[in-house]
């Protein structure tokens, strides 16, 4: 397995291209990017941009494996929405996304169809996210970009279970839908990690690793909370999963950038520890 970092702890203090170099200087070869500002919203970063950042990675040694939605979208109705206005806005988005992903190099998009509100029956949200992440997964396929659905730590959605999750993939059926997994998700919603290890054994496309103390999906520096990472890799091994680890630690009001390259550096020697 291979560790990569999400560009994300950086959001305070660098724009893309810096945020990259940052994390080249620590050592981490391949990066995760979250699409939104100030970084990677898609709209914001021009072509000439796009090849800048793409030649630097290549000119040393490094790949943009994932592009992922940005939070506003995760949490939002997004697909879900009965509206469908903000279903189009949310297609827009993501296929602007998938096109960023194309420019940089990216093989993966990680996405969910949104969090139904209240008001959108269980099976019309179902029947919504089923239809969404269809046609993005077929707008991905001809950029040659696998889109990824990851289980969530909480029971509002559709993947918190391996249960409903694989349901969900099974009726969506595409040839580019894989999943990405999250051992820190599953200790916020007190889920089997090995579990969803064995129900999508050869769809294993991303695995996302940060820590938090089971009360909430804080992307603590790992080592900071209760995660058992070194059960969740065991799992994954089990599994014959040989791919990426992506370290996604968020940047807390008042860290310095120091301090964030502090809990980057430390996270990535307790996986290595681990491989």
């Amino acid at each position: 397995m291979k560790i990569a970092v999400s560009t994300v702890p950086y959001v305070p203090y660098y724009d893309l291209f810096d945020a990259i170099k940052a994390g080249a200087n620590l050592g981490f070869r391949i990066f995760e990017i979250p699409g939104d500002r100030p970084q990677a919203w898609p709209k914001d970063l021009r072509h000439r941009e796009r090849q800048k950042i793409r030649d630097y990675m290549q000119e040393n040694g490094l790949a943009a494996e994932i592009i992922s939605i940005d939070g506003s979208y995760l949490l939002g109705p997004g697909l879900c929405s009965e509206e469908e206005y903000v279903r189009n806005d949310y297609f827009s988005y993501i296929q602007d996304l998938i096109e960023l992903g194309y420019d940089l190099g990216c093989s993966k998009l990680i996405m969910l169809p949104g969090r139904p509100l209240l008001k959108t029956s269980p099976i019309r949200a179902r029947e919504l996210a089923i239809r969404a992440i269809g046609s993005c997964s077929d707008f991905a396929k001809d950029y040659g970009i696998t889109v990824c659905v990851e289980n969530t730590p909480y029971a509002s959605g559709f993947f918190d279970t391996p249960t409903k999750m694989r349901d969900l993939l099974e009726d969506i059926s595409k040839s580019n839908l894989r999943v990405r997994l999250d051992p820190c998700h599953c200790n916020v919603s007190k889920t089997s990690f090995e579990d969803f290890c064995e129900a999508f054994k050869g769809k294993i496309a991303s695995v996302g690793l940060h820590d938090n103390n089971g009360d909430a999906d804080s992307h603590l520096p790992i080592g900071q909370g209760t995660v058992k990472h070194k059960t969740a890799i065991e799992s994954l091994r089990q599994v014959g999963y040989d791919d990426t680890l992506t370290i996604e630690i968020l940047p807390f009001e008042g860290w310095s950038v120091k301090q964030v390259e502090k809990f980057l550096n430390d996270s990535k020697k307790i996986v290595e520890g681990f491989l």
